[in-house]
């Protein structure tokens, strides 16, 4: 790459980006476009503000009108034609509502205009005599999306053409969805087939007469994108506009966890229709702009050089590639030897999880650890594990986790599979040795080409052994899965791993990649002639259409003896040749439990305590202690059976308590279900897998590691010599974002996985957070059904769960992987079917837009279960979860603070359509107003961090007494808690004018969480006090544990104009509680703020 700043004073001529320094405003390339009459006309470099708009001129042709309010572009003029589509706009998403929005000149004169809404920050940087609007987003798990993309809306008239003609909708009716057309001869296009695999996608768009626009990205675009290298999704559609679009993220075939964090930097470049590559544009500048939130600088990077192992020559001669990922990032490269060391590109410090690729098939996943600043001056080496058979009887398809090769596959990713152009998708008799692998059909669906049967010819020897069929799949839909007969034999059916949302019709053929071998006994075979017929197997129906009907999409498949590979598949370790059989063992009071999968776990009959639980031959469980529910049940009645689908479930009873474990064929999973009555006590239930730490060192985070550590406060949190502080706490994630957590290290991964039930009995609504994982001597993990921990309603009894502790190679899982489904047919005490429940389609009023462009959430409670359900940005629609039939308490929230209460009735078995109305009142025109309604603390002083620090950390900002000035300091200063013995009083000072010291005024407090009886006592202009409320504290510590939310509570308090002056006032807020003050000053009479306001 260009040096970023000697390049950019002197002649800068990029591909298609005018970037002429005045210098030489003669020398021209095929790609320096701009006649001289235009560069003559071009105004110079800067902005100007309108009506509620930033106008911003590169000085070289483009100018670009930005609206303050949304930050929405409404113009953008390329040599004077006008590019924006009139009737939308571009944007992220599909707008942002309401931001705040600032514009600056930084020192190297860049435009910068910066974009903030509630858990999105958007930059937009203008760079003098560049046609390009450089980005980029941050974006925190505050702001719940399914989605998040930069959508730039082109009139067709100067830009006609779309990136191609599989993406171009003209004329055509939809066939699938409103996202799939067709026209009379059935050839089809889809905005989805505008995809390109994220490894080659440095640039994509459009262009037309007017010239091209294009999106340019930098190395470091998608790091914080879902999928891996080969994840595709949307960059173009061609409808009424010319749509070019970035996505960061989505739920297109989606196989992991969101990750969340700055997204870029990513550009929209303007040309005279060429082609640029990705370096014409120089992202070098971004290092210096060190106050652009979470962009981590290359000097905050770590890279690391290695080389590949190949004894086997696995590698061969295909593509390799090597990815690099964990919870937060994830990067790439491609390698072009593998003899030769290669560098990875400079990533985020932590642990990440190297995996290559063969092709697209991972062969090898091995940890390493990347630091700030470190390049490993010794090259390190990674192993390729993954064995290939040498000689199957036979092998259909190449194994490189693609279904190249196959019938159609050369087509997939640009047409749907009902295209005229497609080969015809039937059922098929296959002859291995006689037919091609190009008959071989790329996919099969249910209702379009099952079966396939392979006919095969064996020796007496070949059919005298015990025999593996491997079947490669990358892509599953609707919950498909091959069941397999050869012969009169019936293989065992396994599980599938399908993504949740459609795939192979969008053109997408990279899922959850599982790799199914069926073992077929020697009795199967005959000498000559065999047959496999091979059928697709779903407990869904498929009724959405033949095309989406249960499907696979194959890589390979082969016959070979029973033998040795290790392969990786969606984050799970499969190891065949170290595993036992599925089943269990009794033995010395034990049962052993082996997946068969290498996953063999020991539990105590006698308590149901797990005492040992070996993955791929290492020992995680803590010798110390016992892996069980609470700190153990003591002496229970257990009951072992293994069930007609060949489940094991072990049934462990105490007085008030039942612990289901259940163990599934191949599947590396503990399934639970916990049902607590009244008849046993508790004040919390949680369940804790106590891991040893040399197997597994990693804690989900650094705030719950305390190695090294003092206690600060009780014995849960800790600080060390710096006052850097941990805790258990602050592990915790609210419920309604707490799908998947663990931890993991040397031996791999373990994890909790909850289903959509997993907290219905559970208490404290959505946005309640409890203790996730401690590492002390053991790595503590834990799921919390129930505590006492900031508890603000009484506890709920009956079944918990279901829910999963899954084992892994180290990637974290997603929920799709895993199952439920099984316990439907249980019959389990106090699980709840599905037939048994009932779901509300809602559609929400807010005729005074309160909601605004807020996260919106829709929570249902009884005394009984509570569930939730986000909706989608801008949406006015939901559905909930399945819900037990019931009356159910339903509030609408903003954030997290409750705008409406109603009341609705679900009943087994049926949907029930209602309208809820939000009844807040938001004050349109208050005197002055500090922060916002929205139930939380965000935007205060200290607020980012007190999940997960202590208020005395050393990395907080400085509690302090203080005089705040509404309108004039920012929302920033004031603090999101006052503790008495820390930063009491806080004084307000703002001036009236004579009429609106005129009347009587309301003081607005919203407290989200007191704490120790604490409450506001208001004292204005030091002669008048008000009444003093009563107070909603829970019983317990709250914000030192890293929690914000309590009983929340709206204060009023009264001011008479008596007391009011003209020009210059003051309040004076102060914590008043008639409770002591304990020594340590942080647990003194406390409250924590949502916004205040004077009305």
């Amino acid at each position: 790459m260009l040096g970023g700043r000697l390049v950019r004073t002197a002649l800068l001529l990029m591909g298609g980006l005018l970037a002429a320094s005045q210098a030489d405003n003669q020398a021209t390339t095929n790609f320096n476009f701009q006649f001289d009459e235009e560069r003559t006309a071009a105004s110079s470099f800067g902005y100007k503000e309108g009506d509620g708009t930033w106008v911003i001129n590169s000085g070289k042709g483009l100018v670009v009108t930005v609206t303050q309010g949304s930050c929405d572009i409404t113009s953008m003029l390329w040599n004077d034609a006008e590019l924006q589509i009139s009737k939308k706009k571009t944007h992220i998403n599909s707008g942002l509502g309401k931001v705040t929005s600032t514009i600056e000149s930084l020192k190297d004169s860049t435009i910068r205009i910066n974009c903030k809404t509630k858990g999105l920050e958007h930059t937009y940087l203008f760079r003098p005599e560049e046609n390009a609007i450089y980005m980029g987003t941050y974006h925190t798990a505050e702001m719940a999306l399914g989605e998040l993309r930069f959508l730039a809306r082109l009139d067709r008239k100067p830009l006609k053409n779309g990136m191609s003609a599989a993406a171009t909708i003209d004329g055509m009716s939809a066939i699938e969805a409103h996202d799939v057309y067709a026209d009379s001869k059935d050839v089809t296009a889809s905005k989805f087939y505008s995809g390109i695999p994220f490894i080659e996608d440095k640039v994509h768009g459009v262009t037309g007469d007017a010239g091209g626009v294009f999106f340019v990205m930098s190395d470091n675009a998608y790091e914080k994108s879902v999928g891996g290298p080969f994840f595709r999704d949307i960059n173009n559609q061609c409808t009424e506009a010319n749509e070019l679009t970035f996505y960061m993220f989505s739920d297109h075939t989606r196989t992991e966890e969101y990750r969340y964090g700055f997204h870029g930097p990513f550009a929209l470049v303007f040309t005279d229709g060429s082609t640029p590559t990705a370096s014409d544009v120089d992202f070098d500048f971004f290092q210096d702009l060190t106050d652009l939130t979470g962009f981590v600088t290359e000097a905050d990077r770590g890279t690391w050089t290695g080389g590949i192992v190949d004894k086997n020559g696995v590698l061969g001669n295909t593509s390799v590639v090597v990815g690099f990922s964990n919870a937060d990032a994830q990067y790439w490269v491609s390698v072009d030897s593998t003899t030769e060391p290669f560098t990875s590109p400079a990533m985020i410090a932590g642990s990440y999880n190297a995996t290559i690729y063969r092709n697209q098939l991972p062969v090898s996943l091995e940890p390493i650890t990347i630091k700030t600043g470190a390049t490993q001056g010794e090259a390190q080496s990674l192993t390729v594990t993954h064995e290939l058979v040498a000689k199957p009887v036979w092998r259909i398809g190449e194994w490189d986790g693609t279904p190249d090769g196959f019938l159609n596959a050369d087509k997939i990713h640009t047409m749907h599979p009902s295209d005229s152009r497609m080969e015809a998708w039937t059922p098929l008799n296959f002859t291995v040795g006689t037919d091609k692998d190009s008959v071989f059909p790329m996919v099969m669906f249910r209702a379009v080409n099952d079966p396939i049967t392979i006919n095969f010819a064996l020796t007496a020897e070949q059919a005298g052994a015990d025999r593996t069929l491997k079947v490669g799949i990358p892509l599953s839909q609707n919950n498909g899965r091959c069941s397999v007969t050869v012969n009169a034999f019936s293989a065992k059916v396994p599980t599938s791993s399908s993504v949740k949302t459609r795939g192979v019709t969008r053109g997408v053929t990279v899922g959850n990649y599982v790799f199914y071998e069926y073992a077929i006994p020697k009795t199967a075979f005959i000498e000559g002639a065999n047959k496999i017929v091979m059928s697709i197997v779903s407990g869904n129906e498929d009724s959405l259409g033949k095309w989406l009907s249960a499907s696979v999409v194959f890589d390979a498949l082969e016959l070979v003896l029973v033998s040795a590979t290790l392969l990786l598949t969606s984050g799970f370790l499969i190891s065949t040749h170290a595993a036992t059989s599925f089943g269990y063992t009794s033995s010395g009071g034990s049962w052993v439990i082996s997946s068969g999968e290498g996953l063999t776990v020991t539990m105590d009959q006698d308590t149901c305590d797990i005492t040992s639980m070996l993955w791929n031959d290492m020992e995680l469980q803590y010798s110390a202690k016992n892996t069980h529910v609470n700190s153990g049940l003591g002496s229970v009645t257990s009951s072992l059976k293994t069930l007609d689908d060949s489940t094991i479930r072990v049934i462990c009873k105490t007085t008030g308590l039942e612990q289901t474990y259940l163990f599934r064929p191949n599947e590396n999973a503990i399934y639970m279900g916990t049902y607590h009555t009244t008849d046993l006590d508790l004040a919390e239930l949680r369940f804790l897998a106590r891991l040893d730490r040399t197997a597994l060192n990693n804690g989900m985070s650094s705030a719950s590691e305390i190695d090294g550590m003092s206690a600060i406060e009780s014995t849960d949190v800790y600080a060390d010599d710096e006052d850097i502080t941990a805790s258990k706490f602050y592990s915790s994630i609210q419920f309604i974002d707490d799908k998947v957590h663990g931890v993991t290290g040397d031996a791999g991964g373990v994890y909790f996985i909850m289903s959509d039930y997993a907290y219905e009995a559970s208490v404290g609504g959505p946005f309640f957070r409890d203790i996730n994982n401690q590492c002390t001597t053991a790595n503590e993990l834990t799921f919390y059904m129930f505590s006492d921990h900031t508890r603000t309603e009484n506890y709920r009894y009956g079944f918990h769960g279901p829910y999963a502790l899954v084992f892994t190679n180290g990637t974290t899982p997603s929920t799709s992987d895993v199952d439920f489904d099984l316990f439907q047919d249980l019959g389990l005490t106090g699980f709840v079917t599905e037939d048994k429940r009932g779901t509300l389609t809602g559609t929400i009023t807010d005729d005074t837009d309160v909601l605004g462009s807020s996260n919106v959430i829709v929570g249902f409670s009884n005394d009984d279960v509570q569930y939730w359900v986000s909706m989608d940005s801008g949406a006015s629609t939901f559905t909930s979860p399945l819900m037990r039939a019931g009356r159910y308490n339903t509030t609408i929230y903003k954030e997290q603070l409750a705008v409406s209460s109603d009341s609705v009735l679900i009943t087994a078995g049926a949907t029930k359509t209602q309208t809820l109305d939000v009844t807040y009142e938001l004050a349109s025109s208050p005197i002055w107003r500090i922060g916002e309604w929205d139930g939380t603390p965000t935007g205060f002083l200290n607020a980012a961090n007190i999940h997960t620090m202590h208020p005395s950390d050393s990395r907080m900002s400085t509690w302090e007494s203080l005089t705040f000035t509404p309108g004039t300091d920012d929302d920033s200063a004031f603090p999101m808690a006052m503790f008495r013995a820390v930063n009491d009083p806080i004084t307000l000072s703002f001036t009236l004018t004579s009429d609106q010291a005129a009347d009587d005024r309301t003081l607005k407090i919203g407290l989200t969480l007191a704490q120790s009886s604490g409450r506001c006592s208001v004292s204005v202009n030091s002669d008048w006090t008000a009444d003093v409320p009563s107070s909603v504290a829970v019983k317990t510590r709250g914000v030192t544990r890293g929690v914000t939310l309590g009983n929340y509570k709206l204060y009023e308090y009264a001011i008479p104009s008596s007391t009011l002056v003209t020009g210059t006032n003051s309040i004076e807020l102060s914590i008043a509680s008639g409770s002591t003050d304990p020594d340590e000053k942080w647990l003194s009479a406390s409250v924590v703020f949502d916004a205040l306001e004077l009305v």
